[in-house]
């Protein structure tokens, strides 16, 4: 009986360590399988032309516009204009879903604006209500990362202001996007100068709202990227680009495109 006993407690304990080295060579192999996978996507994104979107103005609205470009399932970077009833609250909710936030700051234009902003730099303001002008709206929405001008042909050509601009941003580690709203723009340069991550917009989406028009420039965009390795887009929250990008974003990831946040693809 003890011989028997001594046999079953044996071939127990070889079958566990059998049981065991099995379940180590599985995880293993699963472990091993998981790592590559995410090394050949890793590597396959980069060497894939990358597609930055920036989509403007939002804050004004929550409908199911808005809804829509919560739903992309591709990285997207939402500018939020500062100080309107869902500033903060699509800025919230955006973030939690992965989206990038930045800043859409209101600048001073040469044209009289549509409406007035709650915050906005002028040239008629001293360098302490700029960069209070400033710190408000990242106070407001603190899940921004960077900045971009709402507007601003004027203010983005004077020298001195996008140098205040720049020395904000620079101390509270934030990045710039110039929107490129006058050819005559120093923004991108003059922050530039002050050691803050920065780069331009490339290509308006949605200068015209008309499908054909917003389709020909994101075909614009592809192209772009597929010759220099990215391109910067921007548009706005509006339905017919939403409806554009959810066509055409499927098609742009089958053909080999890859998006990204635009905080990626500055100083390129």
């Amino acid at each position: 009986m003890s011989f028997v006993n001594n046999r079953l407690f044996r071939e127990r304990i070889f079958y566990n360590a059998l049981g065991g080295l099995v379940l180590i060579i599985i995880f293993g192999w699963i472990l091993f399988w998981w790592t590559e996978k995410g090394q050949s996507s890793t590597s396959a994104s980069i060497n894939k032309p990358c597609i930055a979107i920036v989509i403007d103005d939002f804050g004004y609205r929550n409908d199911h516009i808005v809804d829509g470009f919560l739903s992309l399932e591709v990285p997207m970077s939402y500018a939020v204009i500062p100080g309107h009833n869902y500033s903060s609250d699509f800025a919230r909710e955006a973030h939690s879903k992965g989206f990038e936030i930045l800043i859409h700051m209101p600048m001073e234009s040469h044209e009289k604006l549509e409406r007035v902003e709650p915050l906005i730099l002028t040239s008629s303001m001293n360098s302490f209500e700029i960069e209070n002008a400033i710190l408000a709206a990242f106070h407001e929405i603190p899940e921004a990362v960077g900045m971009n001008n709402h507007q601003g042909s004027k203010a983005t050509e004077i020298n001195w202001m996008m140098n205040i601009v720049g020395g904000i941003l620079k101390r509270e580690n934030l990045y710039f996007l110039d929107s490129r709203t006058s050819p005559q723009t120093k923004a991108e340069e003059t922050i530039k100068k002050n050691q803050v991550k920065t780069g331009h917009r490339n290509i308006f989406l949605d200068n015209k709202e008309e499908r054909n028009y917003i389709e020909n420039q994101l075909k614009k965009i592809a192209a772009l990227a597929k010759a220099q390795g990215f391109a910067i887009g921007i548009g706005h929250a509006k339905e017919l680009t939403l409806e554009v990008l959810e066509k055409k974003i499927p098609e742009l990831l089958k053909n080999g495109y890859h998006f990204c946040l635009v905080s990626e693809v500055l100083d390129k």
